[in-house]
């Protein structure tokens, strides 16, 4: 957006998406997947010309076609504007900010950003856990070749042949670019007011959606406007959403919308708990994909609560990720980003969250890799981050 000569960008999210169009990447050899039918092209004219190095990058499962490769993303869209000319961007959360070293290698942004304490150190985590995740695999050197104009349109009909734009597809930034990224941003606090240029203020205010997140106020001296970005009404770790200096705005822009959900949270946590028990009882273990941060928290809570109740107090669980300690660490750092319950806990001094109490005993657990598990063999409720195209 534009306002009194100064351009500025609001968020720059990852598209993550676009990995599904790849197999997953397996550490060790997989039966399964590479037992899948390689996929045939249908055209003579290209099958004929097409080398069998290239032909074999492609995968079929259950009519969809998978590139067996290393996963690529797509950059963001510059068409509407050179990015190299924009003058700020303003980051809400640690979720919409995994595109910031692309901007920065791949585009020349140089413009300023800000974003608040607890969102420059989760977006560090993130953007570390998934290079992790794309790079801990062994090397190929065939990672573009799949790129060709006359293969792609001989795809079959589906999400693979709907990307035109593969060419634009670029490998995931490296730890160097990470942290060249990281450093650009300027940390701000809650409505904390910033002059930009001597045109226009910008205010960040608590939007209720994980530690640090926020919406924005772009005010100048005939204008206000205000950005909303992931917000959450629902009281949870956070610091509530801050509503009332968003109702003056002259113009408002809203992303991050969801539909409203077609089942009640508060339903399907008890389900999974229920559901958790009953599968610990059985003598078995329970795998629960999710980020390294955000909801993470409550759900550590929620479960932590729910196996004492169910006299499964004794049963460990295990947080699995390459920031699982520095996440649990700052989690309990960032006291003034917290909702007033937990902020009060910090101040008695007591811990905000549970698992820094039980952190090393039958408590949570932080791990790096899942193979620091082989020395035990209780049964054990995981706490797994993982990526969808990990395996």
């Amino acid at each position: 957006m534009r306002m009194n000569h100064t351009t500025i960008m609001l968020d720059c999210s990852l598209d993550l998406p676009v990995l599904l169009n790849f197999l997953p990447l397996p550490l060790v050899y997989s039966p399964k997947l590479s037992g899948l039918p390689r996929w045939q092209c249908k055209d003579p004219s290209i099958a004929v010309d097409l080398p069998e190095d290239i032909a074999r990058l492609f995968r079929e499962n259950v009519g969809h076609v998978f590139i067996e490769s290393l996963p690529l993303f797509r950059l963001p869209e510059t068409g509407l504007v050179d990015l190299s000319t924009v003058d700020a961007l303003l980051l809400s959360n640690c979720f919409s900010a995994l595109a910031l070293p692309f901007l920065i290698e791949k585009y020349g942004f140089s413009g300023k950003i800000f974003a608040t304490k607890p969102t420059v150190t989760f977006t560090k985590q993130l953007m570390e856990e998934l290079s992790h995740y794309i790079y801990r695999a062994p090397p190929t050197d065939h990672s573009a070749q799949w790129k060709n104009d006359s293969l792609w349109s001989s795809l079959p009909d589906g999400t693979l042949k709907e990307s035109s734009d593969f060419h634009n597809w670029k490998e995931l930034y490296t730890m160097e670019g990470i942290q060249k990224a990281i450093s650009r941003i300027q940390p701000i606090s809650y409505s904390e007011t910033i002059d930009l240029f001597h045109h226009v203020k910008v205010t960040a205010l608590s939007s209720g959606f994980c530690l640090g997140s926020c919406n924005w106020i772009i005010e100048t001296e005939y204008n206000k406007v205000a950005y909303i970005s992931s917000s959450s009404t629902f009281t949870t770790h956070p610091c509530p959403m801050e509503r009332a200096r968003l109702k003056s705005a002259d113009i408002l822009i809203m992303s991050g919308l969801t539909n409203a959900p077609s089942a009640n949270p508060d339903t399907m946590l008890a389900e999974l708990c229920t559901r958790m028990a009953q599968t610990l009882k059985n003598g078995g273990n329970v795998l629960i994909p999710c980020y390294p941060t955000g909801v993470l928290y409550d759900l550590l809570e929620c479960l932590k609560a729910y196996l004492d109740s169910a006299n499964l107090s004794n049963v460990p669980v295990y947080f699995i990720s390459p920031v699982a300690k520095s996440s649990l660490s700052f989690s309990n750092i960032f006291a003034e980003w917290l909702c007033d319950a937990k902020k009060t806990k910090v101040y008695l001094p007591e811990q905000p969250f549970p698992h820094a109490e039980v952190r090393g005993s039958y408590g949570v657990m932080a791990m790096r890799v899942p193979a620091q598990l082989k020395e035990y063999r209780k049964t054990i409720a995981w706490l797994c981050v993982a990526q969808r195209f990990s395996e």
